[in-house]
């Protein structure tokens, strides 16, 4: 995914995207992003088996300093599989 559009377009056709965020030294970072009925948002992190519901995609991407996924969004490496 290269922007903000092309994974709110992924999130709106899809009920589960399951994608990674490729970090340095060709590690990733492997996340579930779950679109429930009301619009709400769980993005889960495989890596600490953590997640975290957010009320919609855009709630998701405002809190990218504790899930990364503007971040990786803005350098490409946010991968669907």
């Amino acid at each position: 995914m290269k922007c903000i559009k092309d994974l709110k377009k992924l999130c709106s056709k899809k009920e589960q995207v399951d994608c990674f965020v490729l970090l340095n030294f060709g590690l990733r970072s492997s996340k579930t992003i779950l679109t429930h009925p009301d619009k709400s948002v769980t993005l889960y992190n495989d890596i600490d088996d953590t997640s975290k519901t957010y009320k919609d995609i855009d709630k998701l991407l405002e809190d990218s300093k504790r899930n990364n996924i503007m971040e990786a969004l803005s350098n490409g490496a946010l991968i669907e599989y």
